[in-house]
């Protein structure tokens, strides 16, 4: 090997080192960062996509935990049969704020102000826990009965 050869293999070595010695660096870095930004009281997304409970800091968002909320599409057939159930409890002492996630502004209300996502239609939140798919009426009323909720 010629001195030329033996040159660029050195260099080139070097040159992957620091490269690796500067990502490790950034991993680092990037992980330091991320155990101090990680406050359990910072609003964050809450992706609904299983039954269980909402963090209390998004619940407290735009008081939640005293509405019952209703994501529903006008493409769904299930939200169909559940607006009827729905219907059925209309003389009641329920209020059930309903958002159309096909229409832009109620999805965006519901990213952007309740700071929620999801992922099935319908999605019926009250105190705090989700329930996905429709729900029918006794088991609704039923789950209903084990709310304190102050209706607006």
């Amino acid at each position: 090997m010629d001195k030329k050869n033996l040159y660029s293999t050195i260099i080139l070595s070097l040159l992957v080192i620091i490269i690796v010695i500067l990502m490790a660096l950034s991993s680092n870095s990037n992980n330091n960062n991320s155990d101090t930004n990680s406050d359990n009281n910072i609003l964050k997304t809450y992706y609904i996509n299983k039954d269980g409970p909402i963090p209390a800091i998004n619940c407290q968002a735009d008081d939640i935990n005293n509405k019952i909320i209703v994501i529903e599409s006008k493409y769904c057939g299930a939200c169909k049969i559940f607006m009827d159930t729905l219907d059925e409890l209309k003389d009641t002492n329920y209020i059930f704020h309903i958002y159309d996630v096909s229409e832009t502004d109620q999805r965006k209300y519901i990213q952007d102000i309740l700071m929620l996502d999801f992922q099935y239609t319908p999605t019926t939140i009250i105190g705090c826990d989700a329930y996905l798919g429709a729900i029918d009426k006794n088991e609704l009323v039923g789950i209903l009965s084990k709310y304190n909720l102050e209706q607006k």
